[in-house]
């Protein structure tokens, strides 16, 4: 009888422990901008070797070797540089 008496204790303390935190759960409000919209301002960190949409070059590849992911970020690379044009300096009047 004790060990069923404690049973039911332990199992009604668990239960409002647990209604505690959906409780808690529904009382948060994101912060948010001077607009109202949710405040998403922060440290977002894309370093990662996961390109966003897949090249067509790899079709149905699972899973691409270093070489063809040092390829693929040298290219990208590439491609985000600013395009180095020829400066023509003025010309003196004299």
């Amino acid at each position: 009888m004790k060990i069923l008496a404690n049973l039911s204790i332990q199992l009604l303390l668990f239960c409002l422990y647990a209604a505690s935190f959906s409780v808690n759960a529904q009382d948060f409000s994101p912060q948010l901008t001077e607009f109202g919209h949710p405040d998403l301002r922060g440290v977002w960190n894309f370093s990662n070797k996961t390109p966003l949409e897949r090249p067509e070059r790899f079709g149905d590849q699972e899973f691409l070797t270093n070489e063809q992911l040092a390829s693929t970020h040298s290219q990208e690379w590439r491609a985000s540089q600013p395009q180095q044009r020829e400066r023509q300096l003025p010309r003196s009047v004299s």
